[in-house]
């Protein structure tokens, strides 16, 4: 899935978020740091990966991604 520009913001809020759930004593500047991975790079992608067998069909995302490009590949 393709995270546009808009929700950037969103997702920087997440990292700093998981980042103080794993790690209660995160400086302010280590948030900062989590945050502003969702800045770097000019095209962010997220993958989602299902371990194991499908479990049937696989809604369409909905909110603020959108699909980059869908597959089904096993290892």
């Amino acid at each position: 899935m393709i995270i546009p520009d808009d929700a950037r913001s969103s997702l920087a809020d997440a990292f700093a978020a998981s980042l103080r759930e794993r790690d209660a004593q995160a400086t302010e500047e280590q948030l900062t740091q989590a945050r502003d991975k969702a800045f770097r790079s000019p095209l962010l992608l997220l993958a989602v990966a299902t371990m194991g067998e499908p479990a049937g069909d696989i809604p369409p995302p909905s909110g603020c991604c959108r699909p980059a490009a869908r597959s089904r590949t096993s290892c």
